[in-house]
C-alpha cells in the first residue's frame, strides 16, 4: 500500500503533528494486546451480571445438595435421557433398529 508521508517532520507523542488531535490521542493511548478482549458494563449491566451470578451459584448449590442427598436422579429424568439418546441414535440411521 502506498504510504503518504506527513508534510511536516515534527512528531508529537510518537505521531506526526499533521494528524488531527483526535487521531493523535488515539495513537498515544496504550494499546490492548490483541489476545485480550475487554468489555465495560454500565452500572445496570453490572447489577444484572451480579444477580445472574448469584442465581447461578444458588442453582449449583441446589443441584449439589440434591446429588449429595441422592435425590437428583429420578426415574422421570432417567426415562427422559433414555428417550433422547434413542432419538439421537435412530435419527441418523433410519431403520437401523
Amino acid at each position: 500500500m502506498l504510504e503518504i508521508t506527513p508534510t511536516t517532520s515534527r512528531v508529537v507523542n510518537g505521531a506526526p503533528s499533521s494528524l488531527h488531535k483526535r487521531d493523535q490521542e488515539r495513537l498515544s493511548r496504550p494499546q490492548t494486546p490483541p489476545d485480550q478482549d475487554r468489555i465495560e458494563l454500565s452500572a445496570q449491566g453490572e447489577q444484572e451480571r451480579l444477580q445472574a451470578d448469584a442465581a447461578l451459584q444458588q442453582r449449583i448449590a441446589e443441584l449439589r445438595a440434591s446429588i449429595a442427598a441422592g435425590t437428583y436422579l429420578t426415574p422421570d429424568k432417567i426415562d427422559y435421557v433414555i428417550d433422547r439418546l434413542y432419538e439421537e441414535l435412530t435419527r441418523g440411521s433410519a431403520g437401523a433398529f
